[in-house]
């Protein structure tokens, strides 16, 4: 277990020179999530994917509600009332992957959290940019902004409907 740690911390050991606590733990966080979408590829998943292969399952048993809500128009809004349910369950859903992350890596929440809303901010934008973490700043964007969630899972669950669909 302890190798496993170690070796998923060269994605984020380089760049914590002169980063904040909040960017740190953000690194660190999506450092874990990097072993674990690795692994998931050693044992037969998609090793080029990110958000979808660490949410596959949430998005799996969420999908037919995702494409009901952003297909229909409840308040004019250009998207459902059922969709904003299913970004509430995503939001749990992500809160307690990723406190369960903050507890791996020995991090506080509520730096973890802080980071995320200055993350959304544009405040650290070099974790955006970075390849390695960007697509878990693209979890992170879609837990705290609607329209971010839309955007950003559309193609993941379209992407998903066509795997499962060969």
């Amino acid at each position: 277990m302890a190798e496993a740690k170690d070796e998923g911390k060269d994605a984020g050991e380089e760049k914590d020179a002169g980063l904040s606590e909040e960017e740190e733990l953000l690194m660190k966080v999506a450092s874990f999530f990097v072993r674990k979408r690795d692994e998931c590829a050693m044992y037969g998943g998609d090793a080029d994917g990110g958000l979808e292969v660490i949410f596959e399952d949430w998005l799996d048993a969420n999908k037919a509600e995702f494409m009901a809500g952003v297909s229909s128009d409840d308040d004019g809004s250009g998207h459902s009332h059922a969709l904003t349910a299913t970004h509430r369950a995503y939001c749990e859903h992500f809160e307690k992957m990723a406190e369960w992350a903050i507890e791996v890596e020995g991090g506080d929440p509520k730096v973890f959290f802080a980071g995320c809303e200055r993350a959304v901010a544009g405040e650290l934008n070099s974790l955006q940019q970075d390849p390695d973490v960007a697509w878990f700043m693209d979890a992170v964007f879609a837990a705290l902004d609607f329209d971010q969630f839309v955007t950003i899972m559309l193609p993941k669950v379209e992407g998903l409907s066509k795997k499962t669909a060969k």
